[in-house]
């Protein structure tokens, strides 16, 4: 799966930069910062749950794309300069965008391997997983460092773009009404 790499490059390389970012642009301290974090994680629980819903209603490849695109198009919006309000309500977007991205790809794995290679599966999406955790935070912060957030964003934006042309190519499995239990 291709998508695994690139939502935990994004997810994890915005969230060290992000307090930079509070920082710099609204001259917040820890405390502010901290509350405002709450713009990104609560949305994120919701776009979750949503992403949960609409891979049991739809199946894998269409939440694929629910969560994908509009991901991409909240990263790029993330991007553009705004005051807090305004920048809130961004980050409230990619928050759900991102809760909605990540749902799909655990319960897709069994339906994308033969059973007998789940658990290796899963063994690899978490490597993966932990890749990203590694390169988001170091290329995202020496981005953020070198060129500031909009470039950050827009980085992150192209990533998601790219990965979600893989999303395209995806079967349209798991649909509606489908017995997965096999």
């Amino acid at each position: 799966m291709h998508q695994k790499p690139a939502l935990s490059f994004v997810q994890n390389g915005i969230e060290p930069t992000l307090p930079l970012y509070f920082n710099q642009a609204f001259g917040f301290e820890a405390e502010q910062i901290g509350v405002s974090y709450l713009a990104l994680i609560v949305p994120y629980v919701v776009g979750g749950l949503l992403g949960g819903y609409l891979y049991d209603k739809l199946g894998m490849r269409s939440t694929f794309l629910a969560g994908f695109i509009p991901t991409c198009i909240a990263v790029f919006i993330a991007s553009i300069p705004s005051n807090f309000p305004a920048f809130v309500a961004q980050l409230c977007f990619l928050g759900l965008c991102l809760g909605m991205a990540v749902v799909p790809i655990s319960p897709a794995i069994p339906h994308s391997v033969p059973t007998e290679f789940a658990s290796l599966a899963y063994s690899l999406m978490t490597i993966v997983w932990a890749l990203g955790i590694w390169v988001g935070p170091s290329v995202g912060t020496v981005v953020f460092l070198k060129f500031g957030w909009m470039w950050q964003m827009i980085l992150f934006g192209g990533v998601l773009a790219l990965s979600s042309l893989a999303v395209l190519a995806l079967p349209n499995t798991v649909l509606k009404g489908e017995d997965r239990s096999s």
